[in-house]
């Protein structure tokens, strides 16, 4: 999470250290015409966590921070195509950092 936030420019959603989820999303002030795609891009990021864990456990894949953003980013293209999210939210600062290149 924190990686994706540092790149959409957001440091400072970072959650602190000790603090849980609901103690998180209850901290971070976001603009109200971002909040659906903010919303929509934490899913995705839990989501992605969620299905790596899965396959850490049931298919013995190694633990990896890179195949989640890996899936983050594949996933991202996928529900801005499909318009779950705005391409200026979710990925503008993927592409500029270059890890992100679309066709």
């Amino acid at each position: 999470m924190g990686a994706i936030l540092t790149l959409w420019g957001r440091p400072d959603w970072m959650p602190v250290g000790d603090s849980n989820i609901r103690e998180w999303w209850g901290s971070i002030s976001v603009p109200h015409e971002v909040q659906k795609d903010f919303g929509t891009a934490v899913t995705l990021v839990f989501w992605s966590i969620w299905r790596h864990q899965n396959d850490v456990v049931f298919s013995g894949t190694s633990p990896s921070c890179w195949c989640i953003l890996n899936h983050v980013l594949q996933e991202a293209v996928r529900w801005e195509q499909t318009h779950l999210c705005t391409r200026n939210f979710v990925l503008s600062g993927l592409r500029t950092s270059g890890l992100l290149v679309v066709v």
